[in-house]
């Protein structure tokens, strides 16, 4: 199939009608046995074959039929290249606008599959609609970056397109000499690569940029090699090119019968290939032609046959021309009436042109508008994701410094600190009956607060750690409950407390995280408890997008004036003076629920105590 598609691909430049002839016989073999993915490459061949022949309505109807099945085998790469089509088609018929949002949409398919090939060619595609708009700075900037991807990457293929198109936006803007050097830089890579047809379109590019700069002998050289070369491979669209830049050569020199001959064989090439815009240009030729030779006859037979098919093609432009050259000739006759009857047709079609114009032309500075717009809005992007971008480094240093100053510090201080403790207590026994009451409670105040500052610490690390690299996994709640318990066993005998535990959810979380936050809140809310019997109630509920774990005591409490500082790091509320303490374990309790995408506050438990309230995110659910 694939050998089929790519000899009929290359077939398209030489014969249309036999490419269009074998691609259909292809379509309905594919459409009888074929899998999916052949009927959308076939269909896609015969969209391109239709887009080629000028056939809008026709290559529309065989890409909406490829759609769907892109659509349906989610080819995110084949639809590009639909959309891409698309945009083409459009571009052949004038709608810049349509034909740019199709393009801009191929972009957007291919930037996210990172192809950057593809974006390349939207870009240079994109560029060229900007130039059809006369926005020839918008044109090159996007011709340019097109390049910078393809000399990245190597495509020689794109970097003759790109280079092209940069020189056809010079040549636009007058500046010939950089369309020639563009265009030489092209043609000299695309014969480095054998890419004859690529070649001979950039040597009628540099023909016509010499007969732009009034240099008929190098435009005339470059339009015989192209001539040779599309005879050499049997290339028909270079050949009528090449001979139509001649004929008009000729006309200019005033050797009209020499320029009558090209037009004709234009024609005649034309015809067996089906190129109708080029017949029609060329009869329109063959007419000034015999008009400038006095052959009214013979140029009014041309015009008028040229004028039946133009309307039919409804090309406006070349209907215009046809229309003037007409007034002239029945005046030279002296037919004023018929001179009158075309000049009128003529200001009429042209005034619908014009209207076209200004109607392109609003289009035009509504698209700068526009572009100029989204310029402005991502280079205000860009800086403040620069910006952000900057914070975020700055923040991500910071807190690496923090954590390994909590960590160093953490391991370095401990030991100290147990030399003190170790000391102190030596001493005492090296003192034995030799002590005062005084020298003892002292040596107890140091070892006290000695054996406190290692906890605090302990307490730091603890902290530091709790967002370093987490176990994301599947944890049932319940099980959490029960390492709590177990780990707090001591104190829950002691303190004769109870938890009240519901059934409870699976989450996707760090189970080490999650037996901290659990511990901490729950411990405390025993700890901080003067109850005979201290309780803990567990509830859960959905609330809206997000699932409430709720986790009550009948403690002490929490006054609402010291709740937000609870969380800060070191903060030991006023009421807790009488209970041992570091104050971080709320603040560890926090960072952890932020981890998790969530929030935990406190309210008053009704008959008193405290309510630690976790809201976490629906999706963190099992």
């Amino acid at each position: 199939m694939q050998t089929k598609i790519s000899e009929i691909k290359n077939l398209i430049p030489v014969n249309i009608d036999a490419a269009r002839d074998k691609a259909l016989r292809l379509v309905a073999g594919a459409e009888k046995s074929g899998s999916d993915i052949e009927k959308a490459e076939v269909y896609h061949l015969i969209g391109l074959i239709q887009i080629y022949s000028g056939e809008a309505a026709e290559a529309i109807k065989w890409h909406n039929k490829e759609f769907k099945i892109r659509e349906k085998l989610k080819d995110i790469k084949g639809a590009s290249v639909l959309l891409n089509n698309l945009g083409a088609i459009y571009y052949q018929r004038g709608k810049l606008d349509k034909a740019r949002e199709f393009y801009q949409k191929a972009l957007f398919y291919r930037e996210k599959i990172n192809d950057r090939r593809g974006i390349a060619a939207s870009y240079d595609n994109i560029g060229v609609v900007f130039y059809k708009y006369g926005m020839t700075t918008e044109a090159l900037n996007m011709h340019f970056r097109a390049l910078k991807i393809n000399q990245e990457t190597g495509d020689n293929e794109r970097i003759c397109i790109s280079l092209q198109n940069i020189g056809l936006t010079y040549l636009s803007q007058g500046d010939y000499e950089y369309a020639l050097e563009n265009y030489k830089e092209a043609l000299s890579i695309a014969k480095k690569n054998d890419d004859r047809i690529r070649a001979i379109q950039l040597m009628i590019n540099i023909g016509t940029a010499f007969t732009k700069q009034k240099k008929p002998a190098e435009a005339k050289k470059y339009y015989k090699l192209c001539y040779e070369e599309s005879q050499s491979i049997n290339y028909p669209h270079g050949l009528i090119l090449s001979l139509h830049n001649l004929a008009d050569l000729e006309l200019e020199k005033g050797r009209y019968r020499e320029s009558i001959r090209k037009y004709m064989d234009c024609i005649e090439i034309a015809t067996s290939t089906g190129h109708q815009s080029e017949i029609i240009t060329a009869m329109i030729g063959v007419g000034l032609g015999y008009s400038m030779l006095k052959d009214f006859g013979q140029s009014l037979r041309y015009l008028h046959d040229a004028l039946i098919m133009a309307r039919k093609a409804a090309v406006k432009e070349r209907i215009c021309d046809i229309y003037v050259q007409l007034s002239e000739i029945y005046e030279k006759l002296s037919d004023y009436k018929k001179s009158l009857e075309y000049y009128k047709k003529y200001i009429a079609l042209r005034n619908d042109l014009v209207n076209k114009d200004t109607t392109r032309t609003i289009n035009e500075i509504k698209t700068r508008y526009e572009v100029d717009k989204k310029e402005k809005e991502a280079q205000l992007l860009k800086e403040k994701n620069e910006t952000i971008h900057l914070y975020a480094h700055k923040l991500e240093v910071s807190n690496n410094e923090l954590k390994q100053f909590a960590h160093v510090a953490s391991h370095d201080l401990r030991e100290p600190l147990r030399m003190v403790s170790s000391y102190m207590q030596l001493l005492a026994r090296d003192l034995g009956d030799d002590i005062s009451p005084i020298q003892q409670q002292f040596i107890g105040f140091a070892v006290d607060g000695a054996r406190r500052m290692d906890i605090l610490i302990h307490d730091l690390l603890r902290l530091a750690k709790v967002d370093a690299n987490p176990k994301i996994e599947q944890v049932p709640l319940r099980t959490v409950i029960d390492d709590v318990k177990n780990n707090i066993e001591i104190l829950l005998s002691e303190k004769n407390a109870q938890i009240n535990i519901p059934e409870l959810p699976a989450l996707m979380a760090d189970r080490t995280q999650l037996t901290q936050l659990f511990q901490n809140i729950i411990g405390n809310g025993i700890k901080y408890n003067e109850s005979d019997s201290p309780t803990i109630t567990i509830s859960y509920q959905l609330l809206g997008p997000n699932a409430l774990l709720s986790i009550a005591d009948n403690g002490i409490g929490i006054p609402v004036e010291h709740r937000e500082r609870a969380f800060q790091i070191f903060q030991r509320l006023p009421t807790a003076r009488q209970y041992q303490g570091s104050g971080i374990g709320l603040a560890i309790c926090k960072k952890i629920v932020d981890g998790m995408g969530g929030t935990i506050a406190i309210a008053d438990r009704p008959g008193g105590g405290t309510i630690f309230n976790i809201s976490l995110p629906q999706t963190l659910l099992c």
